[in-house]
C-alpha cells in the first residue's frame, strides 16, 4: 500500500463538535506568546550549532573530494541565503503582540464597513467547502460587537455545483450567499480556472451597488476556515485602515486533518515557519522575498475591482501571483500584517502533496515568464527555484561526503554544516509550536522523523515534476473532503 493511502483520517463523530470551536483567541494569544519567548533561544542554539560544527567537523573531512562533488559545494551552500532572512523574519519581524480581547475596548464607535468571505470553489470539495462557511458564520455570530457586518459568499463553478446542491442549498438556508459562476462565463482576457470565477466575483459584486471603499472580501480557499482570532484580527486591521486602500494578510496553520502526522502536514509544518519571512518582505515597501497566498488575506473592493483577476491564458496558475503584483505596482505599500491565524488543511495523501507543490511551481515559472518584475525580484525569484530544486541533489552531496570523505569548502563547511541543520531542524520546531495548540500530540517521534523525511522528499521531487512538465489549462482539483473510512497500514 502506498505511503499516500495509508494514513487517512476519520472525520469527527458526529457527536462532537466541529473543530473551529477550538480556533479561539486564548489559543492564538498563547501560541504567540509561546512562540516569541523561543526568539532567543532559537538564535543561541543556531550560533552553539554553528560554532561547534566549526569545531568538530573540519578534522573528519578533507577538502580535496573527487571534482565530480566538489562543484556541489555551491548546491549544498544555496539555501544559506534563505534560511539567513528566514531568521531574520522571526527574530525581527515577529511581533505581532495579542489580541485586543476586551470587548468594551472595542467598543468606539466607527463606521461599519461590510465584510464579504468569499469562498470561490470548483464545488467539488463541498463537505470542506460546508465546514469553511460554517466557521465565518460561527465566529461572527458571536462577535455582533466587531466594527464590521459580514456576509458569506460561496462562488462556485456550474459543473462542481450541480453534482453537490443539496450542500449549498443548506447553507443557503443558514444565510450563505451562493453564486454558481456560469460555464459559458469568459473574462476579456481569456482567464480560465479560478482567474475566471476570481474575476466573475469582481464583476458580480460590482453589479450589486455596494461602495466599494465600504467595502471589504476576505479570500478563502475551499479549506480556509477561520477562528475566533481571525474575526477579531480583522476587526483590528479595519479599525486601523479603513479608510484608505489597503491588503491585509497574515499567518496560516494547517491544524485540519492531521491524522498520525501525515507527511504532508508535517512537511507543511515550514510553511507556517516560512510565513514570518513572508510578511517581513510582503509587507515592506518593496517584496524582491516573499510569497503571496491566494488565501487569508483581506482587500478593500475598490483595490480589487481597479486591479482584478483578469489574468489572461498565460498566468491560468498564478492568479494570487499576478494580483499580488499589480497591486503593489497600482498602490504601492499598502500591505500590512493582520493578527489571527487562518486554518487550513494539509493534501491527504503524498501524491496530492506532489501535485499542489507541481502547480505552484508551474505558479512560479510562468510569473517569471510572464509578469513584469523587477530585475531584483526576477533575480531572487529563479534563485528561490533554484534553491528549491538543489533540494535532492543536496542530499546526493551529503550521502557523497559521507561515503568519499569529502567535506564542502573545509574548514568553513563545519561552520555551515552547523548554521544549516540546526536552522532547519529548529524550523520545525517552531512550525510545531505555531500547531500545538490545535493538535493532539504526537505518538511516535519515529513516525514523525519518518514521515518528515517522506514530505521532504515529495517536495523535493515536486519541483522536479514542476519544472519538467507544461502546465494544465484544464482544473486539477485537490481532494480535501476527507475519506469517511480509515485504510489501515
Amino acid at each position: 500500500m502506498s505511503a499516500g493511502r495509508s494514513q487517512k483520517l476519520l472525520p469527527p463523530p458526529v457527536d462532537e463538535p466541529p473543530e473551529y470551536e477550538g480556533y479561539t483567541a486564548e489559543r492564538y494569544d498563547r501560541t504567540i506568546a509561546r512562540v516569541a519567548r523561543f526568539r532567543i533561544w532559537y538564535v543561541a542554539i543556531v550560533a552553539a550549532s554553528a560554532a561547534v560544527g566549526l569545531v568538530l567537523i573540519p578534522p573528519f573531512v578533507s577538502p580535496h573530494g573527487p571534482a565530480a562533488l566538489r562543484w556541489l559545494t555551491v548546491v549544498w551552500m544555496l539555501p544559506v541565503p534563505v534560511l539567513l532572512v528566514g531568521l531574520v523574519g522571526f527574530t525581527i519581524w515577529f511581533r505581532p503582540g495579542r489580541l485586543l480581547l476586551d470587548p468594551a475596548a472595542r467598543s468606539v464607535a466607527v463606521p461599519d464597513p461590510t465584510v464579504h468571505f468569499q469562498i470561490t470553489t470548483t464545488g467539488v470539495n463541498a463537505a470542506t467547502v460546508d465546514h469553511t462557511a460554517r466557521s465565518v458564520l460561527y465566529w461572527t455570530r458571536r462577535h455582533p460587537e466587531v466594527c464590521f457586518q459580514s456576509v458569506v459568499w460561496i462562488f462556485a463553478e456550474e459543473w462542481g455545483y450541480g453534482p453537490n446542491r443539496d450542500v449549498f442549498d443548506r447553507l443557503e438556508r443558514d444565510g450563505v450567499q451562493v453564486v454558481v459562476v456560469p460555464a459559458a462565463y469568459r473574462p476579456p482576457g481569456g482567464s480560465l480556472r479560478k482567474s475566471r470565477a476570481l474575476q466573475y466575483s469582481v464583476e458580480y459584486r460590482r453589479s450589486l451597488g455596494h461602495d466599494p471603499k465600504d467595502t471589504w472580501v476576505y479570500h478563502h480557499d475551499d479549506e480556509t476556515a477561520i477562528g475566533e482570532d481571525t474575526v477579531l484580527g480583522i476587526d483590528e486591521f479595519l479599525r486601523a485602515h479603513q479608510h484608505e486602500p489597503a491588503l491585509g494578510m497574515g499567518i496560516i496553520l494547517y491544524p485540519q486533518a492531521v491524522g498520525e502526522y501525515r507527511a504532508p502536514f508535517v512537511a507543511d509544518l515550514i510553511r507556517a515557519k516560512d510565513d514570518f519571512r513572508n510578511m517581513l518582505t510582503i509587507t515592506g515597501k518593496r517584496n524582491i522575498f516573499g510569497g503571496f497566498h491566494g488565501s487569508h488575506y483581506i482587500v478593500r473592493q475598490d483595490v480589487e475591482e481597479r486591479v482584478g483577476y483578469d489574468v489572461g491564458r498565460d498566468l491560468i496558475v498564478s492568479e494570487d501571483f499576478y494580483f499580488e503584483v499589480r497591486v503593489r505596482e497600482e498602490y504601492g505599500g499598502i500591505f500590512y500584517p493582520i493578527k489571527g491565524f487562518a486554518y487550513e488543511q494539509s493534501p491527504l495523501t503524498v501524491g496530492d502533496q506532489i501535485r499542489q507543490r507541481r502547480r505552484w511551481v508551474w505558479n512560479l515559472r510562468s510569473g517569471w515568464l510572464h509578469l513584469d518584475l523587477p530585475l531584483s525580484r526576477r533575480f531572487m525569484l529563479a534563485y528561490s527555484i533554484a534553491t528549491w530544486m538543489c533540494a535532492l541533489l543536496s542530499t546526493v552531496l551529503i550521502v557523497g561526503s559521507v561515503l568519499l570523505g569529502f567535506g564542502p569548502i573545509a574548514p568553513v563547511g563545519g561552520l555551515l554544516a552547523g548554521l544549516v541543520w540546526s536552522m532547519m531542524v529548529l524550523n520545525y520546531y517552531v512550525g510545531y509550536s505555531l500547531h500545538r495548540e490545535y493538535v493532539p500530540r504526537y505518538r511516535s517521534l519515529a513516525r514523525f522523523i519518518g514521515n518528515g523525511i517522506v514530505g521532504v522528499f515529495a517536495d523535493g521531487i515536486a519541483v522536479w515534476a514542476g519544472m519538467l512538465t507544461r502546465q494544465r489549462r484544464r482544473f486539477e482539483v485537490i481532494r480535501k473532503d476527507r475519506n469517511p473510512t480509515r485504510t489501515e497500514t
